[in-house]
């Protein structure tokens, strides 16, 4: 199905990542998928992150999404007392060094706040919580062995839900997917309702293609916390995958209303109402989601099939040029850029950008679609006037590394 090739990076999808994609849901999925609660998301499940917890510590500091995929950090109730106000702490205080970590890796100060909390376990070896701490800003920083390491050991030490769905969430964000799959039922035996590894869970199953469990978890998730925005992208995904549109639709739009700045409700909204032939509304979602990310090559490709398919075919170039500005080996963007430049009878530059979508699916190992471009320019090619109507458009070659 050409929408489930177009879906972010929900994953995550994708997740799903952004407030994103599987897509990134966790894509975060992505995402999406995903981001952590970590979402995969979301950041965008493009591949999606997943929902990390962070562990109650005084004062308590929320964490920052992530992943690429459409998670977010679950955070912990108001502290108490205000974070420290100097970026400073007594020596041999571990509990200050952790507290002011936790600050720093909060205000974007990541590396300052990882070796705050590295001098805090320094101190304190076997504190969990900040071990847990540690390794959640080990993963924003990407340093993903390393927060796997940290993870695992407040994992041992303090064997509690929210330990089990953070390192769940690492794993899932470095491609380990049984491993993430184990951790995330083992943070749901010890709790059941626990909407982020209900979630998470239903990211990494989505991802390896078990849709009906899939949607059984994400369903669970949104139940639990209806205003879930990632959750919600994370089980419209998985509808999708399922052949399930109009459900999927339903989902979409619900995150859209929950968070409307969130680009992977929007971009996969306006991907599936292109699919059911709704142009209007599609167009404006699209639109959305482009202004919510200006850079996204996606988005652009989306707009220009989605111009192409209204019959404005000099949009669309504009789109497509677009996308490989920011995307310069998207060989879709090529393939349909060619058709364009075909249909507004620029054949010479049609020709040349069909040649160049070859030469990168080559090198990027997307032979088929290499393939069937080199037989359609050889049609484009062999016809005087540059159009070939009666072959196959370049539109409908789809690229062999997408889903």
């Amino acid at each position: 199905m050409r929408c489930a090739a177009l879906l972010l990076s929900l994953l995550a999808l994708a997740a799903l990542a952004d407030d994103s994609p599987l897509v990134e849901a966790s894509k975060r999925a992505r995402s999406e998928s995903a981001k952590p609660h970590t979402t995969i998301t979301n950041k965008d499940l493009k591949k999606t992150g997943g929902h990390i917890t962070t562990t109650k510590k005084t004062p308590k500091i929320s964490h920052s999404p992530v992943a690429k995929a459409a998670a977010k950090v679950t955070p912990p109730p108001p502290p108490p007392v205000p974070a420290p106000a100097t970026e400073t702490a007594p020596p041999d205080d571990a509990e200050a060094h952790g507290n002011l970590g936790n600050a720093l890796a909060k205000s974007g100060k990541v590396s300052e706040g990882i070796a705050e909390l590295q001098r805090a376990i320094e101190l304190r070896p076997d504190d969990a919580g900040t071990l847990n701490n540690l390794g959640i800003a080990l993963l924003q920083a990407g340093r993903f062995p390393e927060a796997i390491q940290q993870l695992r050991r407040a994992v041992q030490l303090s064997p509690t839900a929210d330990a089990h769905n953070n390192l769940g969430t690492a794993f899932m964000q470095t491609g380990r997917l049984p491993e993430a799959i184990g951790e995330f039922q083992a943070a749901l035996a010890l709790k059941p309702d626990f909407a982020g590894a209900l979630s998470n869970l239903g990211n990494v199953l989505t991802r390896v293609n078990r849709f009906p469990e899939a949607i059984e978890h994400l369903e669970r998730a949104v139940q639990l916390q209806p205003d879930f925005t990632d959750a919600h992208i994370s089980l419209g995904a998985a509808l999708m995958y399922s052949g399930k549109i109009p459900q999927a639709i339903e989902q979409f739009t619900r995150a859209a209303q929950l968070n409307p700045s969130n680009f992977s409700a929007h971009y996969n909204l306006g991907i599936l109402l292109a699919e059911t032939g709704d142009v209007t509304d599609a167009m404006t979602h699209l639109k959305q989601a482009m202004q919510l990310r200006p850079n996204s090559a996606e988005a652009h490709k989306s707009l220009g099939d989605l111009h192409q398919k209204n019959g404005n075919p000099n949009a669309a170039i504009d789109h497509y040029r677009a996308a490989i500005r920011l995307k310069p080996d998207f060989v879709e963007a090529y393939v349909n850029l060619a058709q364009s430049l075909n249909l507004t009878n620029q054949s010479d530059e049609a020709v040349a950008t069909a040649r160049k979508g070859i030469e990168i699916a080559r090198s990027t190992g997307q032979d088929a679609t290499a393939g069937q471009l080199r037989e359609w320019l050889i049609h484009l090619q062999a016809d005087s006037k540059g159009k070939v109507n009666a072959q196959p458009s370049p539109q409908s070659i789809r690229p062999a590394s997408n889903p």
